[in-house]
């Protein structure tokens, strides 16, 4: 806060949720609309995964009855998307 050094933040939001028979994990900051999603995976067969976009920046993923590797793939893929910096001149 001081302005001298910035820290670099290594802990990923990360929730997980049981309902009925789908277990779904939370990853990223939900704290915006996204502008786009993609859907992966077959939402009949209750396996899928969910990416939501803000513009090109990757900020959260939901992903249903998926294996413990792949939310911690979820995490870094989150993680290590590049953020687009906003710059308003007055």
């Amino acid at each position: 806060m001081t302005g001298k050094k910035r820290m670099r933040w290594e802990w990923m939001p990360h929730h997980s949720s049981t309902i009925f028979d789908l277990h779904f994990d939370f990853v990223g900051d939900f704290s915006r609309p996204p502008t786009r999603i993609e859907v992966d995976g077959d939402r009949a067969k209750k396996k899928f995964v969910v990416r939501q976009y803000i513009l090109n920046t990757l900020m959260s993923m939901v992903l249903c009855n998926q294996s413990a590797e792949k939310v911690e793939a979820a995490k870094t893929q989150v993680r290590e998307c590049p953020r687009e910096i906003k710059r308003y001149d007055s």
